[in-house]
């Protein structure tokens, strides 16, 4: 029967997932009947999201770099349609400021929830701009918190933040501070297209995961996260995540590598003049670069 190994990497840390799946490497589909509970889909959407936005931030930004989370809350009561204009506007604000400033294009991953009855913007972003810099861009609209990221390998907690609580749980829905339920087919959140995306591996493996600790790996300093266990099948699955000591490659190489994926990505940000539709056909968010999850 055939075992996989798919190794996700993404900035510092290196992730090692070996488990049973179809000869072509895809996990093996939910059985007949099986119904998983409200509760246990949301646990598994929500772990799926937060790895998925955790591995995002870890090959794109850093506290090493000085590179920033910002929220943005509105002090006026707006609706949904408003807030993600006002998300859309804002980040083209920075853009704006990060150009006349001589910075590098924006690299951006954006989240805009409502809380307490306030709709606001959670911001990463790359460094450059000060904090008065950013408070002209917000003005008057509300409030404004930045801070700068943690110089870490992982930002699993932050992504822990942003993607948790999008449901309040059963008979929490009057908690201070519950998060309004997300409308069906929103957007978890939303990135540049100038990021650069983890790096994944997969081959099949002739052993399934051995019980014990994950070996050593050279340059690698093993989590003390891993554990083996079953599927609901019955089939063996481990996960084990690694710190890289050294940046792979050097810092330098990788400072290259990024520069480069940016370079081929980004527009210029003269073109996001009103008459740039009129004279190209493209609208402002093909200029933007922007991706959802």
């Amino acid at each position: 029967m055939p075992y996989f190994e798919k190794i996700t990497r993404s900035g510092r840390l290196l992730e090692v997932e070996r488990y049973f799946a179809t000869r072509d490497g895809r996990r093996i589909a939910r059985g007949e009947n099986r119904a998983e509970s409200s509760e246990e889909m949301e646990r598994l959407n929500e772990r799926n999201a937060r790895r998925k936005l955790m591995r995002l931030i870890n090959a794109n930004f850093s506290g090493a770099a000085g590179d920033l989370f910002v929220t943005l809350t509105h002090a006026q009561p707006v609706d949904e349609a408003q807030a993600a204009k006002e998300e859309r506007n804002v980040l083209l604000r920075i853009a704006r400021a990060r150009e006349r400033k001589g910075l590098d294009a924006l690299k951006y991953i954006a989240i805009t929830e409502c809380q307490s009855g306030r709709w606001h913007h959670h911001l990463i972003i790359n460094g450059g701009l000060t904090l008065d810099e950013l408070r002209a861009v917000w003005g008057t609209r509300g409030r404004l918190m930045v801070s700068t990221l943690d110089d870490t390998y992982t930002y699993e907690e932050l992504a822990r933040y942003l993607t948790s609580g999008h449901k309040p749980r059963r008979g929490a829905e009057g908690a201070e501070n519950a998060k309004t339920p997300r409308r069906k087919g929103a957007r978890r959140w939303h990135a540049s297209r100038n990021l650069t995306r983890p790096v994944e591996t997969k081959r099949q493996i002739a052993r399934p995961p051995k019980p014990g600790e994950p070996k050593a790996r050279k340059g690698y300093r093993l989590l003390p996260d891993w554990y083996v266990g079953c599927d609901r099948l019955g089939y063996v699955y481990s996960y084990a995540a690694y710190v890289a000591e050294q940046l792979p490659g050097g810092r330098r190489a990788a400072s290259r590598t990024a520069r480069a994926a940016a370079g081929a990505a980004a527009l210029p940000l003269s073109c996001m003049s009103q008459g740039w539709r009129k004279r190209h056909g493209k609208p402002r968010d093909a200029i933007m670069g922007r991706e959802s999850e």
